[in-house]
C-alpha cells in the first residue's frame, strides 16, 4: 500500500553514535503528532530504544495506512506521504548531514529506484536490487583466492548442486582459520538474501546450519553460490502495491 502513496526520505546523523545509548528494543509506536508537547521525548525515545518507529496516518480520501521511520546506526529511512515534516522535526534534535537529505539510492547496502511495471507505464513502482553488494562480495572473494593462487570460475547455472546434500557431508573438519572464513561469508551471503537475492536463500540457510563446526565440504559450496552470483549480477525486486486476490475460505 506505502508504494501507492508514500514517499521515501533518507538522512544521516552526525556524530550519533557518540551520544546515545542502545537498548534492545524492536519498535516502539507512537502518538498521532512528532509537534506535541511530549515531542522531545518521542524523538529521544525513537534514536536511544526503537529501531523502527510505527503511527497510523489517515490521508483526505479516508485510506487508512502507517507511517514509518526504520533506523540503523546512523542511517535512517522515512516513509510517509510527506516525510520532510517528519525528519525536519528529527533534526530540530539531532544534527543531520545536508548533503544526505534527498530520496534515498541506497539502504543498508541495497540500490532504490523507481522502476516502472509493463502493465503500468504511468505508474512508478519502487525497487531494490543489491547489484553493487554483490559486485563487492564476488571481488573480495576473488581476491581472497587470488592470495592462495586460486580463482572462481566464470559461471554457474544454479546456486548449488542438486546432488550435493550438505548433511551427509562427512569431510574433515575445518581448522580454525578456514572455519572463521566459512563463517564470515556465510554472513555475507546471508545479508545479500535479506537485501534481495531470495533466489540463494533456501542454498544459503541450509550451510547456515553448520556455522559450528563447518567441514571441508561445506566451504565449496558457499564459494560456489558467489560463482553463482559473479554470473547472475542482475535481480530486482519490485514492491507491487496490488492486493493479492486470496481466497478466504481456505485460510
Amino acid at each position: 500500500m506505502w508504494s501507492r502513496i508514500w514517499e521515501f526520505d533518507g538522512r544521516l546523523l552526525c556524530n550519533y553514535c557518540l551520544s546515545v545509548v542502545w537498548f534492545e528494543v524492536k519498535w516502539s509506536c507512537m502518538g498521532c503528532s512528532l509537534s506535541c508537547n511530549n515531542g522531545r521525548i518521542n524523538v529521544y525515545l525513537l534514536y536511544c530504544r526503537s529501531r523502527c518507529l510505527i503511527r497510523p496516518f489517515r490521508n483526505e480520501g479516508g485510506l487508512e495506512s502507517y507511517e514509518y521511520v526504520l533506523i540503523y546506526t546512523d542511517d535512517f529511512l522515512c516513509i510517509s506521504h510527506d516525510p520532510k515534516s517528519i525528519l525536519d522535526t528529527i533534526g530540530k534534535h539531532f544534527k543531520l548531514k545536508p548533503e544526505s537529505i534527498k530520496t534515498p539510492e541506497t539502504y543498508l547496502g541495497a540500490n532504490l529506484r523507481h522502476f516502472l511495471l509493463p502493465d503500468k507505464p504511468d505508474k512508478p513502482q519502487w525497487s531494490m536490487n543489491s547489484t553493487n553488494y554483490v559486485k563487492q562480495a564476488v571481488a573480495n572473494v576473488e581476491k581472497d583466492l587470488s592470495e592462495i593462487k586460486r580463482g572462481l570460475p566464470n559461471k554457474a547455472s544454479l546456486p548449488m548442486s542438486t546432488k550435493y546434500r550438505p548433511e551427509l557431508d562427512v569431510s574433515p573438519v575445518l581448522n580454525a582459520e578456514h572455519t572463521n572464513y566459512f563463517q564470515s561469508q556465510i554472513g555475507v551471503l546471508r545479508w545479500a538474501v535479506e537485501i534481495g537475492r531470495i533466489d540463494i536463500m533456501c542454498e544459503v540457510s541450509m550451510l547456515s546450519s553448520f556455522l559450528a563446526m563447518p567441514r571441508e565440504g561445506h566451504l565449496s559450496p558457499v564459494l560456489h553460490i558467489f560463482v553463482y552470483l559473479k554470473s547472475h549480477k542482475r535481480s530486482r525486486l519490485v514492491f507491487d502495491d496490488l492486493y493479492a486476490d486470496i481466497d478466504n475460505q481456505f485460510y
